[in-house]
């Protein structure tokens, strides 16, 4: 009986081992370096919609951005709790790399997030203007060509609201050995290894 206890305890424990809990998950970035045509640490990292994950540097003038459309809605429609994407060129995602100035004000700008970066208030465009328009372009786009993009997402529990502001999906993006090129000067930049991890929203769970 005491060995069948102790068998039951060691089965319960391995379970609760595979399933963490969803609100320790870590947000952030670790590994953050852009190396080559342009140098930057990214130190911070969020995400929004289905699906944007961003990460950035202290000065709001380097900034990495993954977009993908779906992953969320899939998940939430099979209902499953975890998922793996393991991505290749042939998928349908963009991985970019912007420098510039104020690239806080160019992820997640859109009709339903606008109220989180006010556009009122994010950039000026104008001398001595109060802000407004558009987002300020970026100096220097480079692209994805190559290198391993692998995406994790976690839900809270296996049936979960994709309407609801209790709900978060938690993102953990792993690059590994990233080339991003510059399409007009052919210049390159490399990711070598970094991971991005957020809680995102939808842009519509507001309304």
């Amino acid at each position: 009986m005491h060995r069948r206890g102790l068998l039951t305890t060691a089965v319960i424990t391995a379970l609760w081992g595979c399933t963490p809990n969803f609100w320790s998950l870590r947000t952030g970035v670790e590994g953050g370096a852009v190396e080559g045509s342009v140098e930057a640490t990214l130190v911070w990292s969020d995400g929004c919609d289905d699906l944007t994950v961003f990460a950035m540097d202290e000065e709001d003038s380097a900034l990495l951005i993954f977009e993908m459309s779906g992953p969320i809605l899939d998940m939430h429609e099979d209902r499953d709790r975890l998922r793996t994407h393991v991505l290749s060129a042939d998928d349908d995602f963009t991985l970019t790399v912007h420098t510039g100035q104020n690239l806080y004000s160019k992820v997640c700008q859109n009709e339903h997030y606008g109220y989180y970066y006010d556009s009122t208030d994010a950039w000026d465009d104008t001398e001595g203007g109060s802000g407004g328009g558009s987002p300020p372009p970026s100096e220097r786009v480079f692209e994805y060509v190559s290198g391993d993009v692998r995406m994790h997402l976690t839900a809270e529990r296996r049936r979960w609201s994709y309407s609801g502001l209790n709900d978060p999906v938690h993102v953990k993006l792993l690059l590994d050995d990233i080339t991003l090129v510059e399409a007009e000067t052919g210049a390159a930049v490399s990711v070598p290894g970094m991971m991005i991890q957020a809680y995102i929203y939808q842009s519509y769970w507001y309304y």
